[in-house]
């Protein structure tokens, strides 16, 4: 694991004897490693870009480090099972293959498939279908269609759907409810200048956007859900919430909400619209109506999306809005379509089968 650990899980680990690691170099050896390096570039020993030498020394220096975590604590190791590929350390992985280990990872957003170079992970459980085989701008091959495992077990639960559907009844006397996924914003405005996606600039213009929708369309209620409520605390967006909020029709969903779990808000609402978010890829495999926000040409290289659910510009953003919430056939039969390019001919009953 990465970072710190939370209590639950050390706890776990701990009653159940099982070992467990810091990933992340300790405080000692980062002393160490800053200490080596500035010394050597005081003495001039080092004769590359400054920039480079430092990267180097740094993959070289976690690389005798994660070797000497595997010959002294997990020399029996024969597979890796890794939650986010993204943050796994290519040291480890190097070391791994050197050693026969098995990687296996489960990539849970199909977007990464574009912007992750080759990987010497093993295997990769993709949530998708791997049509980006036939995409110049897929760099990864080792697939093997896992599809939303954790929607489908979440299906499963007939008691917690029963208990949601009476929820949308009490709660929006059974209201035509419209799901919006935001982008998380970064409190830190250093932090945030940096950010060239989920930056305040674009995360102001989609709520904006979707101001204008919920003031045309006053009969259907209108969800914000974001992993945070980062964006409550942050001044640039104070006029733009002020209108927005006073709106009878929209609503944020709070951490502390039962509709916070994603899967939940999932569930309860009729539409959903959306920055791509890898909820979205789940609610088109149980062809939830939507349509995603795309005014940034993030998703313009990816072959797997129709044109038709896109919003690209304003003209789409009125049209296609209407379209949603006023052509529910045409709209299924969208999603459908893109739901047969994705995810192919898999079905929650597969997916239950093939992992029980």
């Amino acid at each position: 694991y990465e970072g710190n650990l939370d209590k639950a899980s050390l706890n776990y680990y701990k009653k159940n004897k099982i070992i467990y690691q810091n990933w992340s170099l300790n405080k000692f050896s980062k002393f160490f490693f800053i200490s080596f390096f500035f010394s050597h570039k005081h003495l001039k020993s080092l004769s590359l870009y400054s920039e480079f030498d430092y990267n180097l020394l740094k993959v070289l220096f976690k690389y005798h480090y994660h070797t000497k975590i595997l010959d002294t604590k997990f020399s029996q190791i024969k597979y890796l099972l890794i939650a986010y590929d993204f943050l796994f350390p290519c040291e480890l992985l190097l070391i791994a293959n050197q050693r026969n280990i098995i990687s296996i990872t489960h990539n849970e957003r199909i977007i990464q498939s574009y912007w992750n170079i080759e990987s010497p992970l093993k295997f990769n459980l993709a949530i998708g279908n791997p049509i980006i085989k036939n995409s110049k701008y897929s760099l990864i091959s080792n697939y093997i269609l896992s599809g939303p495992i954790r929607l489908s077990f979440f299906l499963e639960n007939k008691k917690n759907l029963k208990q949601l559907t009476s929820l949308k009844k009490n709660k929006f006397s059974n209201s035509k409810i419209c799901l919006v996924l935001d982008w998380e914003s970064e409190i830190n405005e250093y932090n945030n200048k940096r950010k060239f996606a989920n930056n305040w600039r674009n995360n102001h213009i989609f709520y904006n956007d979707i101001y204008k929708i919920a003031l045309i369309n006053k009969d259907i209620i209108f969800l914000i859900k974001g992993k945070t409520t980062n964006s409550l605390k942050i001044r640039f967006y104070n006029d733009l919430f002020f209108k927005l909020f006073n709106l009878k029709n929209v609503f944020l969903i709070y951490n502390k909400d039962k509709l916070s779990y994603s899967y939940n808000a999932l569930f309860v609402c009729d539409y959903l619209i959306g920055l791509h978010t890898s909820l979205i890829d789940e609610a088109i495999f149980i062809e939830k109506k939507l349509m995603i926000y795309d005014k940034f040409n993030l998703l313009d290289k990816m072959n797997y999306y129709t044109r038709s659910i896109l919003i690209k510009n304003d003209y789409d953003l009125i049209k296609k809005s209407s379209f949603l919430f006023n052509n529910p056939y045409e709209t299924k039969k969208l999603i459908k379509k893109n739901k047969q390019l994705i995810f192919g001919n898999l079905t929650q009953g597969k997916i239950i089968k093939k992992y029980n």
